[in-house]
């Protein structure tokens, strides 16, 4: 039977794995050299070769000059863009403004924002009870109806704003009866009430004193000593009404 002798036998397994992997490490070195090299030799112009170095450096300077060109498009583009678009902010800004305004005016009309200005103040508060047995009319009380009056009279004097007890009057506003007490905007308002208008004061005052102007109030308050005074102020501020409107129309049965 043949044996192998330690000595001058085959190989050993780590002496050929070690020199396999020190090919291969010379055959991808080898590799990885060479491919720079090439990629190198094909960017770069020979120094020798100084028209085409030129003509590449001229080739350059065109292909900047072109995006330089392309960038100053954009750029003016984009300034004629923000140029519109200041043009069309500035005619939506002085529109918004008229908007603005005649909103603020159809508010102010609609009695939506306190407003101040000159006018008069007016007070009415219940008499006194003459205590007549059968007696249910109750003159010596101030009614809705009486509060009622005051106000039309003076819309009718050209009243810009009236308020009752702080509840601004506007057109939807109506005054309802709430037992001796008054409702006006939903608001439980009692005696005494105390009335103001702005507008012009003496005008006011000549319409209040007028003889034919709420004759039936100033009898029952001569009888019952019903308060109903007045004076003319030369600043009030009245609220804004702060209620809902509501509409009310007729519709087809």
């Amino acid at each position: 039977m043949l044996r192998s002798d330690p000595e001058v036998g085959l190989p050993r397994d780590s002496d050929r794995v070690g020199r396999t992997r020190g090919l291969t490490i010379v055959v991808v070195t080898f590799l990885l050299a060479a491919a720079v090299t090439a990629q190198l030799k094909a960017s770069l112009v020979p120094a020798s070769n100084r028209v085409a170095r030129d003509q590449q450096l001229v080739n350059s300077a065109r292909a900047l000059e072109q995006d330089n060109s392309n960038l100053r498009g954009q750029l003016q583009a984009i300034e004629d863009s923000i140029k519109r678009d200041n043009q069309r902010l500035a005619q939506t800004s002085q529109q918004a403004q008229e908007a603005e305004l005649a909103a603020r005016n159809l508010k102010e009309k609609a009695g939506l924002t306190k407003v101040s200005g000159p006018g008069i103040s007016v007070d009415l508060a219940n008499g006194n009870d003459p205590h007549v047995t059968g007696d249910n009319r109750r003159d010596w009380l101030v009614k809705y109806l009486d509060i009622q009056d005051v106000v039309n009279l003076l819309w009718s004097a050209n009243a810009e704003a009236v308020s009752v007890n702080g509840q601004r009057v506007v057109s939807t506003s109506s005054f309802y009866v709430a037992g001796t007490d008054v409702l006006l905007n939903g608001v439980h308002l009692t005696s005494p009430y105390h009335l103001e208008a702005i507008g012009n004061g003496n005008h006011f005052n000549d319409v209040l004193s007028g003889s034919s102007n709420l004759s039936e109030l100033k009898n029952r308050s001569d009888i019952y000593q019903l308060k109903f005074r007045w004076q003319t102020e030369r600043d009030l501020t009245l609220p804004a009404f702060d209620g809902a409107f509501i509409v009310r129309y007729a519709v087809a049965g």
